[in-house]
């Protein structure tokens, strides 16, 4: 198995914090190789990442969106693996499975999330390395809270955040052995 790793500061070329206004109250980052050969680009990984969740955090999902339906936060529905095309390109004000994409270069896409309580950005950026078919692969996470409620929503999300990005990041490399 393919090791994770974390690290509380984004990539060096990651675009995920230009024209942020505002102090950072969480970042983390995690990243794991992967042998793309088949050259996919920042788009399909993207999709390929956040549909790669596990059972058990798609039901922590669920449960989450019927916990917040009451107050009008959006939910999502995660698309399976095999409807993803290859082709995919997301534009600036897309939804890229779960968020709204905000900015983007040819290596990385930066999607964002905010209401009264907090604002986030997450992006998956691609390193390429020297070894032309290996690439590593960061998702990195910045959260601004707004007030005490978004420290209070945060508390109990951020344990959970920790480990799916970690599951995500394995099972999207199980993707490519």
């Amino acid at each position: 198995m393919k090791k994770v790793r974390k690290f509380n500061k984004k990539p060096d070329n990651s675009i995920i914090n230009r024209d942020m206004n505002g102090e950072i109250h969480y970042i983390d980052s995690f990243s794991i190789g992967i042998e793309n050969t088949n050259n996919y680009s920042v788009d399909y990984l993207t999709a390929l990442l956040f549909s790669s969740i596990p059972g058990w955090a798609r039901i922590l999902l669920k449960v989450h969106a019927f916990l917040v339906k009451p107050f009008g936060l959006e939910t999502v529905i995660i698309p399976e693996q095999g409807t993803l095309e290859t082709s995919l390109h997301y534009n600036i004000g897309d939804r890229a499975i779960f968020f709204s994409v905000i900015d983007r270069s040819e290596s990385e896409i930066v999607m964002a999330e905010g209401d009264k309580r907090l604002y986030f950005r997450t992006s998956l950026y691609v390193e390429r390395t020297s070894d032309q078919n290996l690439d590593n692969v960061y998702v990195t996470t910045l959260v601004q809270f707004h007030n005490i409620w978004g420290k209070l929503y945060f508390a109990p999300v951020k344990p959970f955040h920790k480990l799916i990005m970690r599951t995500l990041l394995i099972n999207f490399s199980k993707k490519f052995n």
